[in-house]
């Protein structure tokens, strides 16, 4: 019998991630999490990939709009930000930096002069849990 999808679910933020010394500082963090289905991958690799590298529609609408607000205040748009890691040695998922690749889990995010932003996709007992970290402390010049 083919392995039913799941809807994410929340989750706590879990210690062993990559970015956990974030979350005590961090402005808004949190954490859902998918069951895999058994015959699927564990390349969590290729898991961010799928995830991060061809968003649902209602998502690009988002970051549309995130876009033609944020470049108001001279924030960089997804756009920049593609070309940026592009044009680089860095390696990405679309617009985000590769921060950190393990067997388990691997780390993406940007800086900006308005905030920090991490995200972590972390496998874990047949879940793949996602959680981001964002820190605005930095104050917009």
């Amino acid at each position: 019998m083919p392995h039913a999808l799941r809807r994410s679910r929340t989750a706590a933020l879990p210690a062993e991630s990559g970015i956990a010394s974030w979350f005590a500082g961090a402005d808004l963090a949190d954490c859902f999490a998918i069951e895999l289905p058994p015959s699927g991958t564990r390349d969590v690799l290729a898991l961010s990939r799928f995830v991060l590298g061809d968003p649902a529609p209602w998502f690009t609408v988002l970051l549309g709009l995130r876009d033609g607000i944020m470049r108001l205040f001279g924030v960089k748009t997804t756009r920049q930000l593609r070309s940026a890691v592009r044009a680089g040695s860095v390696d990405h998922i679309d617009f985000f930096r590769l921060h950190a690749v393990s067997e388990n889990e691997v780390i993406v995010g940007e800086d900006d002069r308005h905030l920090d932003f991490r995200a972590s996709l972390l496998l874990r007992r047949g879940l793949l849990e996602r959680r981001a970290s964002v820190d605005d402390r930095r104050a917009l010049s």
